[in-house]
């Protein structure tokens, strides 16, 4: 396959991308004021309820503790069958995870691409493969959609949980269940293959203690499946931190208007549980502050993609405007992330905003200066 795109098309696309560059740069600054603004009134909840949260006891629901703020470990453990409704396998646990892969084609296209006359000529070919894959791959988007046909994927990857899990005196919600991870691998013998419905029973077969749900016993084939099951420890320990409320726990809401529900697996004091969450605050803010200063320079990159075509006129002068402002922009989405993130700790947080302003401050500068080399060469 041969696809040809002239100077004047791609010219014509740059200024397109213009109307995607200004929704991308709002979206940018969105994230990057918002994440402020999050992880600060997270701070600020989690200090306050450092001062107020009580700890008491598992084994009994006392009136006295009624609404308070309660620090409380025990052993979370349910005497319910948690089912897989669709293969009908079973199993006394927490939580149920069911992984899933289908044997499907998949399509590898290689490109190569080259300038010729000013235009940019790209020779495609296309490769196709069987691979056990957790997600549909859609054939119906190949290259050649009736040679290599993937069936729908009936079985996904899925989670079952209790209904009813004790912890102690006091009951733990849908919702709080869901906290706990599968992590240990239900090893496929006679015992869980007879736990299956009498479908899965029929074609299925366990290679390596791995279920298959297949079509030929004998060979892979197109639409068979790969099931493995893992399971979260009965009987688990956990730690919490929430306000008591009858024999369930349920969130505390900070002056901040946030809901503050702590709960992790095994036994961790007060603090710990605090200081883990505080650690996750502080990861998710760098990630979310990085995800914005992408945005931020992409969108940069598209709004000026207009002057980076026409200087490929010359192709030697193209390399060096692209380069030029990949750096320039680089330096400006970080000066406006950064003039962001101080403004919305001003706004929130006044005592460190004139700290993040003086290094925006200083990224402009080394922009300006930049722009002056390049310009002067």
């Amino acid at each position: 396959m041969l696809n040809s795109s002239g100077w004047s098309t791609r010219l014509k696309g740059s200024f397109k991308g213009i109307i995607f560059g200004i929704s991308l740069f709002g979206i940018g600054c969105f994230v990057l004021w918002s994440n402020e603004k999050n992880a600060i009134q997270t701070k600020e909840s989690l200090q306050e309820i450092s001062s107020k949260v009580i700890e008491i006891q598992s084994d009994k629901v006392l009136s006295e503790n009624e609404g308070k703020l309660v620090f409380v470990s025990g052993v979370a453990k349910t005497n319910d069958e948690v089912i897989d409704s669709e293969t009908g396998f079973y199993l006394n646990t927490l939580v149920l995870s069911r992984e899933v892969e289908m044997y499907q084609w998949i399509e590898k296209q290689i490109k190569e691409t080259a300038t010729e006359n000013g235009k940019e000529v790209t020779h495609s070919r296309y490769e196709y493969q069987k691979e056990w894959l957790d997600k549909e791959e859609d054939s119906a988007k190949f290259n050649e959609p009736e040679k290599y046909k993937n069936p729908e994927m009936k079985y996904e990857t899925k989670k079952f949980y209790a209904k009813d899990v004790s912890f102690g005196a006091f009951k733990l919600q849908e919702k709080q269940i869901h906290y706990f991870s599968p992590q240990k691998e239900v090893i496929f013998e006679n015992g869980a293959f007879q736990k299956l419905n009498p479908e899965m029973k029929k074609k299925g077969k366990i290679l390596d203690q791995v279920f298959y749900f297949v079509f030929d016993r004998h060979k892979d084939t197109i639409g068979d499946y790969r099931l493995k099951y893992k399971s979260a420890k009965n009987a688990q320990e956990i730690s919490l931190i929430g306000v008591q409320k009858g024999e369930i726990f349920v969130p505390y809401i900070s002056k901040e208007k946030q809901e503050i529900f702590l709960l992790k697996e095994g036994i961790h004091s007060k603090e710990g549980l605090i200081l883990s969450a505080e650690k996750e605050n502080k990861s998710m803010t760098w990630i979310k502050r990085v995800l914005g200063f992408f945005l931020i320079f992409i969108a940069l990159n598209l709004l000026t993609k207009v002057l980076v075509v026409i200087a490929e006129i010359i192709p030697a002068l193209g390399v060096l405007v692209s380069t030029g402002f990949n750096i320039i922009n680089g330096l400006i989405a970080g000066a406006i992330s950064l003039c962001i993130v101080g403004f919305a700790r001003f706004v929130y947080q006044p005592h460190l905003a004139l700290y993040l302003v003086g290094l925006a401050g200083l990224a402009f500068v080394m922009s300006i200066v930049i722009k002056k080399k390049k310009l002067n060469q």
